[in-house]
Parts: C-alpha cells; structure tokens; sequence
C-alpha cells in the first residue's frame, strides 16, 4: 500500500471536514453560509456573527480569528439582510483585506461575494466565506454534473465549461491552475488573492474542500517555476501581481488546458 505523506493527510482530513458540514448544512436549513479556516469550519444563521481575536476560549458569542495582535477582538460582523446579500462590516482601525482589497472602518458595511478570501491586514490568517444560500443541493455537490469525468476536452487550446468540471478534481497541474487564472485576465496579472478566487470560482473541488494543502502549493508553483514572474502593484495598492515570463508566455497559454496523460500509461507504452 502507497504510504500517504503529510499533504495527503491533510487533503483528506480537509474533504471529510468539508463534507460532513455540507450534509449539516442540508440537515439545518437555517444554516445559510460557511466560514473555513485552518482550525475549523464554521456554519451560520442568519443572526449576525461577530469574528475576531479573543483570548477567552469560554467568549462563545466571538468566531476565533486567531492570536496575532494586529487582530482585534471583534474584528467585523457578518450580517444578511432582507435584500439576500450577506455583509460585512468592519470594527477594527486595522481594516480588513477582502478578495485583497483593503476596507477601512466605518459605519457602512460591505456586500461579500457569494464566495471570497477575508484576510486580515499585515498576517497571514485568512478565512474563507462562502453563502450557502447559492451552492448547489447536496445531491449535486456528492455525484458532481452527470458524466463530468469524461467532459474534459483533449483540444490544449478549447476553454471547458464550468458547469461541466463539478465537484471533481480537475485534471491540470497547479501551474496550469495558474496560467489560467493569468490568462483569463485582461491585464494578464494578478496578485496571490486573485489567483485564489479564480480557481475557486471555476472548479467547485477547490471551493468546497478548505483551504491549506492546495493554497499552500499554489504558493510553491509560484516561488519555484521560473516562468512565473513577480511585480510590484502599482501605487497605492500594495504587494505585488504574478505574470508569465513574455519568453514562455505562447507555449503555456496553448497548454493550460491540456490534459496530462498518466505516468503509469506513459511507461506500458
């Protein structure tokens, strides 16, 4: 038997964590949206929640961000209105990063995406939201769109559907996750959070099984393929975009939906 390595471990800790708060979400129907972190997996009800840092582990009204100091105590509120959006409205001075665009504090709150990276200003710890209110049944999300294992197109260059991937790992590498996510682009640059977003939002697989392993690999591509390239945001905005080397730019535009074929096949023949 193949002995599973840590990322392994974690990979599928992850899917089961993932997938008995989904069957919860089904069996509550009061619970209409999700926060995943690290640690846990969150469901609400339409009463809004407050998240932020807390030093008392008995404080149960206050969703746990974490121990960083830059975290408040109650850092901002999720809240839904009777107009079906959920939103966000921040307590801290600190502000808050969503989708990696800073929010200030102030009285307003901010409507969230269906589905989007809450990270909190100079840390690292994020959570990701997700309304439930708009995911796809149960049903749906354990058996995936009917035949979606065999809708992948063998063209390198043919754009697939989103609706025909389901909730089934898709077949392309983490690199070509990210060329695509670049490629789909109009500036042909994006920052960490948006990379992120694009994958969640085109292959439901990412979007429903947490968040460390695969992040964490996405990071690696970006660090160890030289044909990646990093620059500065412009000012004000602050970190920096990821772009394709213009040397390799064509190649791996035709490639990054090609199908790789399996290692084992490829050493029968």
């Amino acid at each position: 038997m193949e002995k599973l390595g840590i990322e392994d471990i974690l990979r599928i800790e992850n899917i089961r964590r993932s997938y008995e708060h989904n069957i919860q979400s089904d069996l509550y129907p009061d619970m209409i949206a999700q926060l995943t972190s690290l640690d846990y997996v969150m469901l609400l009800n339409d009463k809004p929640t407050t998240v932020g840092r807390t030093l008392d582990t008995t404080l149960a009204e206050i969703v746990p961000a974490g121990t960083d100091s830059r975290i408040s105590r109650k850092h901002f509120t999720i809240a839904y209105g009777i107009d079906g959006n959920f939103t966000l409205l921040c307590l801290s001075k600190n502000g808050i990063m969503i989708d990696e665009q800073f929010h200030c504090k102030q009285e307003q709150p901010y409507i969230l995406p269906h589905h989007c990276i809450i990270r909190f200003p100079s840390t690292s710890n994020v959570i990701h939201f997700k309304s439930l209110i708009h995911c796809r049944s149960k049903d749906e999300f354990l058996r995936g769109i009917s035949g979606s294992s065999n809708s992948h197109p063998t063209s390198s260059t043919e754009e697939p559907g989103t609706l025909l991937i389901g909730a089934e790992r898709p077949p392309y590498s983490y690199s070509q996750l990210i060329i695509q996510a670049i490629c789909a682009s109009p500036e042909k640059k994006l920052p960490l959070c948006k990379i992120y977003s694009f994958i969640m939002e085109k292959y439901p697989y990412y979007r429903e099984f947490a968040i460390k392993s695969w992040q964490n690999s996405i990071r690696h591509n970006l660090s160890m393929k030289g044909y990646f390239l990093k620059t500065p945001q412009p000012e004000p905005n602050i970190g920096h975009l990821w772009m394709l080397r213009p040397s390799y730019e064509t190649q791996l535009f035709s490639k990054r939906f090609q199908v790789r074929r399996n290692r084992t096949q490829m050493k029968k023949i």
